[in-house]
């Protein structure tokens, strides 16, 4: 029982963390990607630009 208590504990970690960028997500999607994104050319763009930051 005390060994599965780390990962109890590392697993409520995980859960908040995917419940945080969960958030961010919908925060992201909601203003800017319903009103910046109206074009597969946009789609292109934004996807270049994350690319840049993320490689």
């Amino acid at each position: 029982m005390a060994e599965s208590a780390p990962r109890v504990g590392a697993a409520w970690e995980l859960l908040a963390a995917l419940a945080v960028v969960g958030v961010l997500g919908a925060a992201l999607y909601s203003p800017v990607w319903t009103s910046a994104i109206l074009a597969p050319r946009d789609f292109a763009l934004a996807l270049a630009a994350a690319s840049s930051i993320l490689f």
